[in-house]
């Protein structure tokens, strides 16, 4: 791609992980946001905001990480891993967690 702003050519088409951003993340948003890139924008296009018809964020959010854990495989420990990271995704929207070295 080509970066708009300078025209200068972009070589970050394929990554997929925001190496930086994820080491340094202090809340659970940014290291979503900087792990498997890719995977999760499609989520979030395809799958979440989709689910908008339900009314509930969190309910959405269920169906998504669902979709995820029987993406990679049905297995318990990927479906458990799924239901308890949107429990505690929900859990942390409403107070976020900030870890302080």
């Amino acid at each position: 791609g080509i970066n708009a702003e300078y025209g200068e050519d972009k070589w970050d088409g394929l990554r997929n992980v925001a190496t930086s951003a994820f080491h340094q993340s202090t809340r659970l948003q940014h290291v979503i946001d900087s792990w498997n890139i890719n995977t999760s924008s499609w989520c979030a296009k395809h799958i979440y905001k989709r689910c908008r018809f339900m009314g509930n964020k969190s309910l959405s959010q269920l169906v998504t990480m669902l979709f995820l854990a029987t993406w990679h495989g049905l297995h318990f420990g990927l479906l458990f891993s799924a239901s308890s990271r949107s429990f505690s995704t929900c859990s942390w929207r409403r107070e976020p967690l900030e870890m302080h070295f």
